[in-house]
């Protein structure tokens, strides 16, 4: 029986073994606490949420890209079916896949290589049981994970090991057991189970339904950079325009979420942000960016320009 002290220590073998930057290391560590705090936010407002999928970058058709786009969730697919038929029409997306799974009490486990000490050797981690379904336009039909593999590229070198670093992620023990097995499952999947192929994504952290509408979230945990009147909080270039191609095709709205905090050390939470994408468009640096992370710039918007979560009408 898979237990949560082992799943963090599982998760941490994981991502101090695929992430080779420590920047990227330490932002990923930190970064589950705003997934987990907006999909509580959310829910205890009452709020339908569904879980965030990702655009996988296939092998390149010529000179096009073509993306799988694909949604880890311990749910009923049927629950996604209408979001699923709403982003169908997306040009760039080849094939659409869900991936299910029960609760970790339930996993098995599987051998997975990792550095220890300057040596590469094999430990066991838990793995979920998971079940494969691919999206024909009108429902899911059981498939296997071969059909999604078979569009990506594999890497040259596929058995990568980074030393150990620092484990950040005990703060996660103040979340519910199923809500970590979300975030294990999905890191399992990205990091284990397509550990041999490249996958550049593009992701969001959640999806509200209303009536016959969804809303895409993307929710990030910061403080605010500038001073006074002067403070401003960032976007990735990259990402508003995917937002923006997502709108464009499908209709599909985004929320910016920030979960806004004191300071980049004690990370204290001040309040909860946010601005729609048309808002965020009408107030963004427009005539610059400033540099991101990852390679990407940074678009900004005022920080008088993010209202306040709490007087969100969906």
């Amino acid at each position: 029986m898979v237990n949560m002290p082992q799943l963090i220590d599982n998760l941490h073998q994981i991502l101090t073994t695929t992430i080779a930057n420590p920047r990227f290391y330490f932002a990923r560590m930190l970064g589950f606490r705003s997934e987990l705090e907006i999909q509580k936010y959310f829910s205890e407002r009452g709020e339908i949420f569904l879980e965030g999928g990702q655009f996988l970058f296939c092998r390149k058709e010529m000179t096009k890209n073509r993306l799988v786009y694909i949604t880890v969730a311990n749910d009923d697919y049927s629950e996604y079916l209408d979001f699923y038929k709403k982003i169908a029409s997306l040009p760039m997306v080849k094939e659409y896949y869900f991936i299910s799974y029960s609760e970790s009490g339930e996993w098995g486990s599987c051998d997975f290589k990792i550095k220890r000490d300057g040596t590469a050797t094999e430990i066991e981690i838990a793995e979920p049981n998971f079940k494969f379904f691919k999206f024909d336009g009108d429902n899911f039909i059981e498939c296997n994970k071969e059909d999604i593999v078979t569009n990506l590229e594999e890497k040259t070198n596929t058995l990568s090991c980074c030393k150990q670093k620092e484990n950040k992620l005990q703060y996660i023990q103040g979340y519910s057991l199923a809500a970590i097995d979300n975030v294990y499952a999905n890191r399992f999947f990205l990091d284990v189970f397509l550990r041999k192929y490249k996958k550049g994504m593009i992701d969001f952290d959640g999806i509200i339904k209303k009536d016959e509408d969804f809303y895409l979230l993307e929710s990030k945990e910061k403080d605010p950079a500038g001073q006074g009147d002067k403070r401003y909080f960032g976007w990735d270039s990259r990402r508003l325009a995917w937002y923006l191609y997502l709108k464009w095709h499908s209709g599909l709205k985004t929320i910016y979420i920030i979960r806004q905090v004191n300071n980049q050390t004690e990370r204290r939470f001040v309040d909860w942000k946010y601005i729609t994408l048309d808002d965020f468009a009408e107030s963004a640096s427009w005539l610059s960016e400033s540099g991101g992370g990852g390679g990407s710039g940074t678009m900004t918007a005022p920080f008088a320009a993010f209202k306040k979560l709490d007087d969100l009408v969906i």
